[in-house]
């Protein structure tokens, strides 16, 4: 869900770029610039990831991002996300094509929205 945040977040790789920069081979060393960007990324976080509460009365937009072994959704409002939902795919659908997966979650999603 990570590129999902990228939505929501304004400037989300300038803010976590110096963070990225840390995941390359060999390159961990943690600097007065990456706490920098780490300490605005969490404050973006908590500013951007606040949930709205429904209205009935407008759209709702279901969001997917199917992963290796799970799935991923957001449903959404306005552009602001109502609800998340993530969970495991197991057992016989782990081998399923990737639209057949986010047809699942479809499913799954509605079922429990």
């Amino acid at each position: 869900m990570k590129g999902y945040y990228q939505n929501f977040v304004k400037n989300y790789w300038r803010i976590t770029t110096p963070l990225t920069k840390l995941l390359t081979k060999d390159a961990f060393y943690w600097t007065p610039e990456a706490t920098k960007a780490f300490e605005h990324f969490k404050e973006e976080m908590y500013q951007t990831m606040l949930l709205s509460t429904p209205d009935f009365t407008k759209a709702f937009i279901v969001e997917l991002d199917s992963l290796g072994n799970g799935i991923g959704v957001v449903l959404i409002q306005q552009g602001r996300p109502i609800s998340f939902e993530s969970h495991p795919i197991k057992g016989k659908h782990l081998h399923k094509v990737i639209y057949e997966k986010e047809m699942l979650e479809i499913l799954h999603a509605l079922n429990k929205w």
